[in-house]
């Protein structure tokens, strides 16, 4: 009953603003809820009715930066394709200037796919790494 309520007061405060679209993705589950035309009805576009972890996991961007696979003072890669993690493990890192950000594993899996080559710029939000829940 609690997730009930939660969604009902995400959806209030939704509809007191401007934004459009809202993807709410977390290690339990996923919900998107929108706008339709100009309407100022909250439409739910889709979830995880069970609220079960979905079977890939997109890791973006937190921030704007150069995706990095490993750390400018090593030469091998923090993780690469079909290794495990564990949560909280660095994937990545993103320097912003001289700051090196690590890019952290939001639960434990497996390195399904790194969606950007290392060297390269990056926006917020853009996906960098996709992982397969471990069961």
């Amino acid at each position: 009953m609690q997730r009930i309520e939660q969604l009902q007061q995400l959806i209030e405060w939704l509809a007191g603003t401007d934004i459009g679209l809202l993807d709410l993705r977390t290690p339990t589950g996923s919900i998107r809820l929108g706008r339709t035309g100009g309407s100022n009805a909250i439409e739910e576009l889709g979830s995880d009715a069970t609220m079960a972890p979905s079977e890939t996991t997109v890791v973006g961007a937190s921030t704007v930066g150069v995706f990095l696979q490993a750390h400018p003072m090593h030469t091998s890669a923090l993780a690469s394709v079909g290794d495990p993690v564990s949560t909280g493990q660095t994937l990545g890192l993103l320097q912003i200037g001289p700051l090196l950000q690590p890019v952290t594993a939001p639960l434990a899996g497996v390195v399904a796919e790194l969606r950007v080559d290392s060297g390269r710029a990056v926006g917020w939000g853009e996906p960098l790494i996709d992982l397969h829940a471990s069961e």
